[in-house]
């Protein structure tokens, strides 16, 4: 399992906007008041012909038509070359996100996130309270993304919450007790490997410290009385 493409779905939370949604909403948000300076220096413009109410109505229908005739094309071409950047855009955060340092402890942090919120449903929606006794320890957990092995297991939660999800959504109400009897054993599972990893790492948190308080005992404890005496001045 663990040589197979991870499965990963995301639930858009980590995911950019889109660069021509983006341009799209900035200029229809900007809609009006851009119609309305139209108006306004086409009044302007024209004269006193548009000081009457025939006039004004006028000019206003005359430039509100060439005004949505030039926006929506403006609109047009925006998003069009928002959509040709946006690979570029793409591949240029993938670099950086690939760079930092901190990105796989992020994606790890994701994972879990976004399975709890996922497995949380599920225990809702079957009523299953062991289920949901789990994922509320798993959240409770101490999860060090920074270290792969709670990375793994992230990603294998993940994958799982998903596929459950999945599964207890499509299965009938006679199989649905079993689908969520599996998942019950599966997420037991992760929280037991979930607490050897924290006693694994504790452990070796333990030995680190203990090193360093050797090391610090060593060149900074109190020196021997002999060695001491033979470094004072006669």
């Amino acid at each position: 399992m663990r040589d197979q493409p991870m499965l990963v779905l995301d639930d858009g939370s980590d995911r950019p906007v889109l660069p021509w949604r983006f341009v799209v909403g900035v200029l229809l948000h900007c809609i009006i008041p851009a119609w309305l300076i139209t108006l306004v220096c086409a009044i302007v413009l024209t004269g006193p012909a548009s000081l009457t109410t025939a006039g004004m109505a006028d000019v206003a229908l005359s430039a509100s038509l060439k005004f949505l005739a030039v926006y929506g094309l403006l609109v047009l071409v925006a998003a069009l070359l928002a959509r040709l950047v946006d690979p570029a855009l793409r591949r240029r955060r993938a670099r950086r996100f690939a760079r930092d340092p901190a990105a796989a402890a992020i994606r790890s942090a994701r994972c879990l996130k976004r399975a709890t919120a996922t497995i949380a449903r599920v225990s809702t929606g079957a009523a299953s309270s062991r289920l949901g006794d789990t994922v509320a320890a798993i959240g409770r957990a101490s999860w060090r993304h920074e270290y792969p092995r709670y990375q793994a297991l992230s990603a294998d939660l993940d994958q799982a919450a998903q596929v459950f999800a999945t599964a207890c959504a499509s299965a009938t109400p006679d199989r649905q007790p079993q689908i969520v009897a599996l998942a019950e054993t599966a997420f037991d599972h992760i929280l037991q490997n979930l607490h050897a990893l924290s006693a694994d790492r504790s452990r070796l948190d333990e030995g680190d410290a203990r090193t360093i308080a050797g090391y610090i005992d060593l060149r900074y404890g109190d020196p021997d009385p002999a060695d001491l005496a033979g470094r004072l001045p006669h």
